[in-house]
């Protein structure tokens, strides 16, 4: 999922994981689902941390 310009200037990217991880859980995701999710957002968060 792409986010936004804005919310990439706003927030830090720990905070946007915050935020993704609260709907993910308020959609009801199941746990396997929900950790490989959290996996790929805290690699992605890495990569745009370094600017890639």
């Amino acid at each position: 999922m792409a986010i936004n310009q804005v919310t990439l200037k706003d927030f830090t990217p720990s905070e946007i994981m915050a935020h993704c991880l609260i709907e993910m859980t308020l959609t009801g995701l199941d746990p396997e689902t929900r950790k490989r999710t959290e996996d790929e957002m805290v690699k992605r968060s890495k990569e745009i941390s370094k600017g890639s």
